[in-house]
């Protein structure tokens, strides 16, 4: 059988300021632009409970769960997400919340209200780009969306 390993830069990421956003609204903000590393997480809360008829061991059961989405790369001066990341959201607390849409590369979406959280603006050596990061957190469990489509984005800088 032939193997299929789909390349990361495949995967679209999207930010609308608007929670409740629908994917037609205007807004939309692609992610993308100076960010070289994506680790996404599932953040589990996990119960781990011993019971007698398990000789001793544990039992592991999964009570909460918050997907979120660190990334880190070079801060570009030109792009919309990272302008409102770093001039708008960072020092505004109330314009940390927003819509957040991930679409796999076989087109499979999530989608929903989410927070920017642990923002570090541009830092790093005097002869390199400015490294920064931040992350993006679902709040609650997205929305699933099976033909996942691109929204039209927001490219004025």
């Amino acid at each position: 059988m032939e193997k299929a390993f789909l390349l990361q830069h495949n995967y679209r990421f999207f930010w609308n300021p608007t929670q409740g956003a629908a994917i037609t609204d205007d807004g939309w903000l692609r992610i993308g632009s100076g960010i070289k590393s994506i680790d996404p997480d599932n953040n589990e809360e996990v119960d781990q409970t011993a019971y007698y008829d398990d000789e001793g061991g544990s039992t592991s059961t999964v009570t909460g769960q918050q997907k979120t989405y660190p990334m880190d790369g070079d801060r570009d001066y030109n792009d919309p997400f990272q302008n409102f990341v770093f001039d708008v959201a960072d020092t505004d607390l109330t314009k940390r919340n927003g819509e957040f849409y991930v679409i796999n590369p076989k087109k499979k979406g999530l989608k929903g209200n989410s927070s920017l959280v642990n923002i570090k603006p541009p830092g790093g050596d005097a002869n390199a780009k400015g490294e920064c990061s931040f992350e993006c957190h679902f709040n609650g469990m997205p929305e699933k969306i099976d033909s996942a489509t691109e929204p039209v984005v927001d490219t004025a800088p």
